[in-house]
């Protein structure tokens, strides 16, 4: 019970960036040269952002190991310092609804005219989640799929639609 082996260098990246926040790389990186023989006891730990997550650099590398997503708009400010361009909500797609769900270990926050909306912690803020999915009908299904076969990456991190399928998102959802 104290061992588990993954099955895929995909599954190691998925539980290491729960259980850590880190990617092979990064434990690689971090190995020594030689082995010392020491069994290091880890004890009980949560998951990476059980209690929310440090800074939205933590949440985006374990976004990345675990999910396939993108983020629809306003992606350009978000950094460290949570700057959303005066959005208060990160809008993703994805195609595994049940798997984000578990890993945004999402809360409640009310907006402004009372109305519930599931959120996440970074820091002290809290940040709300526009969840899409595909087959959930806001998209078309096959573009949702397309969407999220042909993404790019911010210099930040963040997986974004590729400019031709950001361009019609945005018009849209205008």
């Amino acid at each position: 019970y104290q061992i588990h082996g993954s099955n895929s260098e995909e599954e190691t990246n998925h539980d290491l960036a729960l259980l850590f926040g880190k990617k092979i790389e990064e434990f690689e990186n971090e190995l020594p040269e030689k082995w010392n023989g020491v069994i290091k006891k880890m004890g009980e730990q949560n998951l990476v952002g059980d209690n929310g997550w440090k800074n939205i650099t933590e949440f985006f590398n374990v976004l990345n190991a675990t999910t396939n997503y993108v983020v629809l708009r306003n992606f350009e400010g978000i950094t460290n310092q949570i700057n959303l361009d005066d959005h208060n909500d990160i809008d993703l797609l994805t195609d595994d609804k049940w798997q984000i769900a578990h890993i945004l270990n999402k809360q409640i926050l009310k907006n402004s005219k009372g109305i519930p909306r599931p959120c996440i912690v970074v820091g002290k803020r809290k940040i709300s989640i526009d969840l899409r999915y595909v087959g959930d009908i806001y998209y078309d299904e096959k573009w949702s799929r397309h969407m999220l076969e042909n993404k790019t990456r911010t210099n930040n991190g963040i997986n974004c639609p590729d400019n031709e399928d950001y361009f019609y998102s945005l018009l849209y959802h205008v």
